[in-house]
């Protein structure tokens, strides 16, 4: 199945919703090839030059984010394709742009370069998984702790301005599973079963795809071999297979959905709950 959805997804021609600019399809696209062992070097090619960021123009609460600003979340996928086709040098470049975007004085990741004045809690589990894997142990426990610290009671996380504590809502379904993926790779497994909870309620009666279908995917993934979510796993399962037969899925929302399509289909081969 997921040879033939990779055959049917082309590079994208519009830029709707960043779908040609944004790095993280891309990769998202080429890390899946990678997984089932299919030629990567169109991909390689394609975003060698790329920030790891939109590579466009974005406004966040009205604050300007140049183009070549990186995004903590579009580091992710990068990294994650880089290190299924062995390029160290592309890793440690993004480790180092970890270091240069920084964290906030509560120990959160900043979520870019440019200073947005949002702590957006979804981005500190990706950059801990990033450090874990180059080993830099102590900079993803102290990203781990920071999270366990601020963790509401009911498993999320509050959006907040950091200059004067005001908050903004806290993480959407989709959001939470992507987190509890990092966390549960990190092997901080407590924090991850309490964000679960909130997941659980959240798609208790309908499972959430969010706005454009990012959500199906990540909760397919986090509850692929666990008897207690058979169910929710198949109904998210199918809800991406959905949106990959259809002809108007964005760009980054497909390749992202064959990612995990391709992560659910390894672990369920090789018998393992491990992805980088």
């Amino acid at each position: 199945m997921i040879n033939r959805f990779i055959d049917k997804l082309g590079f994208p021609t519009s830029n709707l919703k960043f779908e040609k600019t944004s790095i993280d399809g891309y990769a998202f696209y080429g890390w899946a090839r990678a997984n089932i062992e299919r030629n990567t070097r169109d991909i390689e090619l394609k975003i060698e030059n790329f920030v790891y960021g939109l590579n466009d123009v974005h406004s966040i609460r009205g604050i300007s984010v140049p183009f070549d600003d990186p995004y903590v979340y579009s580091c992710f996928p990068a990294f994650g394709f880089y290190k299924s086709i062995g390029r160290e040098d592309k890793m440690d470049d993004i480790i180092r742009t970890l270091d240069d975007i920084g964290r906030y004085d509560n120990g959160m990741m900043r979520y870019c370069k440019t200073e947005i004045d949002y702590l957006c809690p979804n981005v500190t589990p990706l950059a801990a998984l990033m450090y874990k894997v180059v080993e830099r142990d102590s900079d993803a426990e102290e990203l781990i702790n920071a999270l366990r610290d601020n963790q509401c009671e009911d498993g999320n996380w509050l959006y907040i301005s950091p200059s004067d504590g005001v908050s903004y809502g806290k993480e959407d379904s989709m959001h939470l599973c992507m987190m509890i993926y990092a966390l549960r790779e990190t092997g901080s497994h407590d924090v991850a079963d309490k964000a679960m909870e909130d997941v659980l309620r959240r798609n208790a009666i309908n499972i959430q795809g969010g706005t454009i279908g990012w959500g199906f995917p990540w909760l397919a993934l986090i509850t692929v071999g666990v008897e207690d979510y058979k169910k929710l796993h198949s109904d998210a399962r199918e809800k991406t297979i959905d949106m990959l037969r259809s002809k108007t899925t964005n760009f980054r929302t497909k390749a992202m959905s064959i990612w995990a399509l391709s992560e659910i289909e390894r672990r369920e081969r090789i018998g393992k709950n491990n992805t980088l």
